[in-house]
């Protein structure tokens, strides 16, 4: 078992990526948990929206990754070809946040699980 994907709420190695769910704090930082221990954090957080978290490994993380990728593209490159340069670069910027952090996620957790 990979010891370097450890459960932030009760620090034993996940066993494998499909008991994995890497959570983004406020956007910022990335948190590997087992599912029901992330189920237990939810719980024990309410539904205050600041301390919840958003799992960005499984669907509908997965789906807002790639959408907005997309629209920061497809939006910063229109921004760009009218010659706003600066709010298409913010676009593109903005866009680009939650790929980059499905792509760490995958990169950091999840990857080496998969080598076993």
């Amino acid at each position: 078992m990979p010891s370097g994907t450890i459960c932030q709420r009760c620090g034993v190695p996940v066993p494998s990526t499909g008991d994995l769910m890497v959570v983004s704090v406020l956007g910022f930082s990335l948190r590997p948990y087992h599912a029901a221990c992330y189920a237990r954090e939810q719980q024990r957080a309410g539904h205050h929206f600041l301390t919840r978290g958003t799992p960005i490994n499984h669907g509908w993380g997965n789906f807002t990754a790639w959408a907005s990728g997309l629209v920061g593209a497809v939006g910063g490159g229109l921004l760009l070809g009218l010659g706003s340069v600066a709010e298409g670069v913010l676009i593109l910027l903005v866009g680009a946040w939650q790929p980059v952090l499905r792509l760490l996620s995958y990169l950091w957790y999840e990857r080496p699980l998969l080598r076993g």
